[in-house]
């Protein structure tokens, strides 16, 4: 029994420092270097191991939504019209590795349990970055237009950004869930907000700032059936004002508040080159991660764009379409439908603060969508694992109460027989 208890937090030591590698932190070098090779090695060798161990359970829930299936298989056969088919193939096998780790942690761990574990990832990746900024400051702090943003243990200071907004939802719901770790969960989330604000990320605090005022929702389900009626047609009534405010204001609060230019950066210019170039190929698209290594696609966004050299659109879903076309697209937004509404249908149902962060995770990330790249059919990043995971966990546990539901009313039934016959 003692072994069996070892052996679990093992394997919950060695995912999440798989989550970590996933995640995008990393060191200065020459440690960096080696963190590297070590993680890629870790994840070749223990995905396939974990899979295998359980196996019929796993090949069970693999095949519980069939459009991501859809979706991967197509990034992956991709390789047959890709532009650049070497890296199609090696990314298409990274993608694979993480598609499957996502996979597996639906299969191994329960909502709540992964809930602890992104807890864990996240916590860390705070802390290091602290600790990084600190101890190496060369390294945790970049220079951006002239001003000091943090980027901690990050490749970047959007990336630490954007996944110190992930780290506050996260831990604040902690806080609303478990008294017994609330203060942690509150001393996490305020190091996570200061490293927010350090990192200057402008989008992220925007989206941050609509995720709290999400926050209510969660007591607007344990409301009586009357009373969630009318809450909900104040949050509309409230959400439809700020709409109008914020289109009305548009120039005010992009310009002199976020200080950012009306042409986001110049990103309006980059997305048009792209969708211009991505449009001479619209159905099937240049093979996954085949669009920007095209020969042709650099020379000409380098002379349209200020990209030169560029790797991405700055928008996940342009990219999916430079990608894998209409195809692409026309799969994700199936997929996302399908794992939204199964996230929203457990979330009334169960009433759990775990779907509510999933419920918060797929909100904010698909919005991240529109000016951060690395979400959707990334080969490397967490926040396409936990994705892969959510859409599994959901479709599992939307079976089980649907089971379970079924299971309650033959056993009406046959009571309600026995009490007529009798």
């Amino acid at each position: 029994m003692i072994r069996v208890e070892r052996l679990r937090k093992f394997e919950s030591g060695i995912v999440i420092l798989l989550l970590l590698y996933s995640c995008g932190v990393g060191f200065p070098q020459p440690w960096g270097a080696l963190w590297q090779k070590v993680m890629k090695l870790a994840a070749y060798a223990f995905i396939p191991l974990f899979s295998m161990l359980q196996w019929k359970k796993f090949i069970s829930v693999a095949t519980k939504d069939i459009p991501i299936l859809l979706l991967t298989a197509t990034a992956l056969v991709s390789v047959f019209w890709s532009a650049s088919p070497g890296d199609t193939l090696n990314f298409g096998r990274a993608l694979l590795r993480t598609t499957l780790l996502g996979v597996y942690l639906a299969t191994r761990y329960s909502p709540e349990e992964q809930m602890r574990l992104m807890a864990w990832v996240t916590g860390i990746s705070t802390l290091l970055s602290l600790g990084v900024a600190f101890v190496f400051p060369s390294y945790g702090i970049q220079d951006y237009h002239g001003e000091l943003a943090w980027k901690g243990a990050f490749i970047q200071k959007n990336s630490l950004a954007r996944m110190m907004t992930v780290t506050i939802i996260l831990f604040l719901l902690i806080a609303i869930k478990s008294r017994r770790h609330r203060r942690t969960a509150l001393i996490m989330s305020g190091l996570s907000f200061m490293l927010l604000l350090l990192s200057q990320g402008t989008t992220a605090f925007v989206l941050l700032v609509l995720s709290l005022s999400l926050f209510p929702l969660f007591n607007f389900l344990k409301q009586y059936y009357k009373i969630r009626v009318f809450l909900l047609i104040i949050a509309i009534l409230t959400i439809s004002t700020l709409a109008i405010v914020i289109s009305n204001n548009i120039e005010t609060i992009v310009v002199d508040i976020l200080g950012k230019s009306m042409t986001l950066s110049g990103r309006d210019e980059l997305w048009a080159a792209v969708i211009e170039k991505a449009s001479e190929r619209p159905l099937l698209g240049y093979g996954y991660a085949g669009f920007w290594k095209d020969t042709e696609v650099q020379y000409f966004i380098s002379n349209q764009t200020w990209a030169d050299g560029g790797t991405h659109a700055h928008n996940g879903f342009l990219d999916l379409f430079a990608d894998l076309g209409w195809l692409g697209i026309a799969l994700f937004v199936i997929s996302f439908l399908t794992v939204y509404g199964r996230t929203l249908y457990l979330l009334f149902s169960l009433q759990a603060i775990e779907y509510f962060w999933f419920w918060q995770f797929l909100t904010v990330t698909t919005l991240f969508n529109y000016s951060i790249t690395g979400t959707i059919l990334d080969q490397g990043h967490l926040f396409w694992i936990i994705y892969i995971s959510i859409a599994f966990s959901t479709a599992l546990q939307k079976e089980r109460l649907s089971k379970s539901s079924s299971s309650l009313r033959n056993k009406d039934i046959k009571a309600s027989s026995k009490m007529a016959t009798s």
